[in-house]
Parts: C-alpha cells; sequence; structure tokens
C-alpha cells in the first residue's frame, strides 16, 4: 500500500526484510517509521524487532513507532469487531509503554510520547532519537 501511495516520491526507501531476523545491512537512515508491526510480536521476539528497528536509524536520527494500546475505546472497539467476524488481527497483541520501554536501546532518547485518541483502535505512538554520541 504504502509503495503504490509514494512511488514518485524518489528519496523513500522501503525496506522487504524480516524485522525478527539479525539485519543484514550497514543501511542507515535519519528517519524509520514503523506502524502496525510491533504488536504482533512477544517477548524476546519483540525485543529483537525493536532492535532491528533501531538499527537502521543514523546517529541523530529518528525512530517512530506506533502501536495499539489498551484503553478502554481499543477493548470495546475490538470487542466489537471480534463479535462481529469482522477482526482481521488474530495475532495483534495491545501494548503498554512498558512493555516496549524496556527494549529500547540507551543510545535512544524518547523525544515524545502520546495516546493517539482518534483513532477508535487506540494507538500509542513513540518519536525516539538516536544519541550523536
Amino acid at each position: 500500500l504504502s509503495r503504490s501511495k509514494f512511488k514518485n516520491y524518489n528519496n523513500i526507501v522501503f525496506l522487504d526484510h524480516d524485522v525478527t531476523q539479525k539485519v543484514k545491512s550497514d543501511l542507515k537512515y535519519g528517519f524509520v517509521l514503523s506502524i502496525g508491526v510491533i504488536e504482533h510480536f512477544q517477548d524476546e521476539i519483540l525485543q529483537k524487532v525493536i532492535h532491528n528497528h533501531c538499527s537502521f536509524v543514523e546517529r541523530g536520527g529518528y525512530l517512530i513507532l506506533s502501536y495499539p494500546t489498551p484503553t478502554i475505546i481499543y477493548k470495546s472497539m475490538r470487542k466489537i469487531l471480534e463479535i462481529s467476524n469482522n477482526w482481521l488481527f488474530f495475532d495483534e497483541v495491545p501494548l503498554l509503554y512498558n512493555d516496549i520501554s524496556q527494549f529500547i536501546p540507551n543510545n535512544f532518547t524518547i523525544i515524545k510520547r502520546q495516546t493517539l485518541w482518534f483513532n477508535l483502535l487506540t494507538q500509542e505512538l513513540l518519536i525516539l532519537k538516536k544519541n550523536v554520541s
């Protein structure tokens, strides 16, 4: 979907990579965006996925993570979708900040943390900046 939407932008790079596997690239980017990915993993695999995302960020660059968080709005909307057989994300696990903050490397600083209430399946947004030193 993103490839078709942003096909006319020359400065956007899309990577085909299994986020559960060790990164085999030295490529670094000033801006890495991850939406709808990390909530499909748990425990050690979640830790590896977050680490792999961070490994693509150059020093001074940014990582934006967005993931569902279990607010009452999220839980209610999801229950309605499940009861009506319209829930598509069978392996999605809504995350709390504490579920992922333990896996953020020490060389990253959290610039912003915000709950995105406009989406009925409430998301939390983290903006991380990789330290220069």
